[in-house]
């Protein structure tokens, strides 16, 4: 990773921590949930949080996104879809978009098309871009999302100008987020808005459980706070109008096994008690620090 700041371009960094070395899952997939000791700095300019040993390579990373295969991310579709339903009724409140007949969406990092599906079901001409080969043919194939869910990164299509941008649990994954949020904006109307979901290292719960807070993983490449957030969108001339707690939804049964990169004594516990009990299909609202940003694009004055 590089050595300076993505946000402010600070070169003076101080040491964060080191993740703990933990092989649950994989490095790189939508449900991966994998670390391997990697090194943390902050910025001691601006705050910004990100993986600064060892070198990740940005061809790398797509590379090892696109070939991965997620059943266990698929496994809970359903749920999924559900979350995005909340969360599109949402973004359209925020937005005051509701009523608007020819709204245009785009969903970065879209894996198999949850929220693409939730947002077209709200009547949003709605797309999404995935880097994962495994998760877009999942979701042409099982969401019937046809030429609406594209292969590639936000770099790789153009597909005209959107009112609103989407960035669910995926800007903390890009390389480059200054990058990625300047393309971003390139795409986006006058006026229009950008939506980011980030596990905020700035919430309670990470502090409470250190370097073993499920989102820390390697696949994460920055941590962000909503004042880091801020600064990066104002570098591109984006607002926030909007700040809060986001809750998805998840069965038990998934919950449990995910617990696993906490503690896997306590997981496997957890797992007896949901399995035995039959609750492992039951869906649950849970919040362990995500928090949800919108952003409106003003220009630069």
């Amino acid at each position: 990773m590089p050595n300076k700041c993505n946000v402010c371009g600070g070169s003076e960094l101080s040491r964060f921590g080191v993740l703990p070395k933990i092989t649950t899952g994989k490095s790189f997939a939508a449900s991966g949930f994998k670390t391997n000791g990697e090194e943390l700095v902050k910025c001691d300019d601006c705050g910004l949080v990100f993986i600064h040993n060892p070198i990740i390579y940005p061809d790398a990373i797509i590379a090892e996104y696109a070939k991965a295969v997620d059943t266990d991310y698929v496994s809970q579709m359903g749920s999924r879809i559900k979350t995005f339903r909340d969360s599109i009724i949402k973004v359209e409140d925020i937005t005051r978009l509701k009523y608007n007949r020819h709204r245009r969406i785009l969903d970065i990092g879209a894996a198999a098309g949850a929220f693409v599906k939730a947002a077209a079901d709200r009547s949003w001409s709605a797309y999404g871009v995935e880097p994962c080969k495994y998760l877009v043919k999942w979701g042409k194939e099982n969401l019937g999302l046809g030429t609406h869910l594209k292969e590639g990164t936000i770099e790789d299509v153009d597909l005209g100008e959107f009112d609103v941008i989407t960035f669910w649990d995926v800007l903390e994954h890009t390389s480059d987020p200054n990058s990625t949020i300047k393309t971003a904006v390139g795409s986006l109307k006058a006026g229009g808005y950008i939506v980011v979901n980030i596990p905020d290292i700035s919430t309670i719960i990470p502090r409470v459980m250190g370097m073993r807070w499920p989102f820390y993983e390697s696949a994460h490449l920055y941590y962000f706070t909503g004042e880091t957030l801020d600064k990066l969108m104002r570098n591109h001339g984006l607002e926030r109008i909007y700040g809060g707690m986001y809750f998805q939804e998840l069965t038990l049964g998934y919950l449990a096994y995910r617990f696993e990169q906490f503690s896997p004594g306590i997981s496997k516990i957890l797992k007896s008690v949901v399995y035995g009990l039959g609750l492992d299909g039951v869906p649950i609202k849970y919040w362990i620090g995500q928090s949800l940003f919108v952003y409106k694009n003003i220009g630069r004055g």
